[in-house]
């Protein structure tokens, strides 16, 4: 026996949805398909507060084109879950409101505990976490979630508004280029590793797990510079 379920996420620099089917029998999910629309909600909030009218009339095409690719593809159960740039936005209730009453599908907005829960449940599904202590660094376009995991059970989980999207954003706000994200870094180092040393200067972690789409752009990009030779760089003092 299996059901088909779908999971969209809805991030600061995209919407997302995977199809799945779920076996009774096996461990992990067999993907059906996976879908993104990139609908840029957080450079609308991180620079003015809200989610503008033009962002909504493409989150809800999406979300209308998701509810129809459920319905074909006989999806029985669907989750929505909302993180940084929906949890920010003063139009919020007006975001989720218009969704459900156009497309049908109920969006949560999670905050920065939950958001570290599902991650470590995810990969808890993935790896192999018994015995071994380890620290899950997700990097979205909104936040950054670190947390610490002992075995299965999770130990500590904190959000911090350190994301991509939005560091760029604050980067233009001041005028400042990338040769300046040191100082927009600073920020947020003192919490960052508050919360690192707090949980792991004792008693030192087994390992580090990233998630996120940043990250897997960063393993794709490793992958394609490795398969590259090395450029021959000419001894200078050898004359040929």
């Amino acid at each position: 026996m299996s059901r088909r379920i779908s999971a969209i996420d809805i991030g600061s620099n995209a919407i997302r949805m995977m199809i799945a089917d779920v076996h009774e029998q096996a461990p992990h999910l067999h993907i059906v398909k996976k879908y993104r629309a990139a609908v840029r909600l957080g450079h609308d909030v991180f620079t003015q507060g809200v989610i503008t009218p033009a962002s909504l009339d493409i989150a809800k095409a999406t979300f209308q084109r998701y509810a129809l690719t459920n319905r074909e593809l006989g999806v029985t159960k669907c989750r929505a879950v909302a993180t940084s740039a929906s949890r920010e936005a003063k139009n919020q209730k007006e975001f989720v409101d218009l969704i459900y009453k156009t497309s049908g599908i109920k969006i949560e907005v999670i905050d920065g505990t939950e958001e570290g829960r599902l991650i470590h449940l995810a990969v808890r599904k993935e790896l192999d976490l018994d015995n071994k202590k380890s620290m899950l660094i997700d990097i979205g376009g909104g936040s950054v979630e670190v947390t610490f995991s002992q075995g299965p059970k999770m130990l500590a989980t904190k959000s911090f508004p350190m994301g991509t999207v939005r560091v760029l954003e604050n980067l233009a706000k001041r005028n400042l280029n990338e040769n300046h994200l040191n100082i927009i870094m600073g920020e947020f180092i003192g919490a960052l590793g508050e919360h690192i040393y707090k949980n792991c200067d004792h008693d030192p972690v087994d390992f580090a797990i990233g998630t996120g789409g940043n990250l897997e752009c960063l393993g794709q990009l490793k992958g394609e510079l490795l398969k590259k030779s090395p450029p021959i760089i000419p001894d200078p003092g050898r004359a040929d």
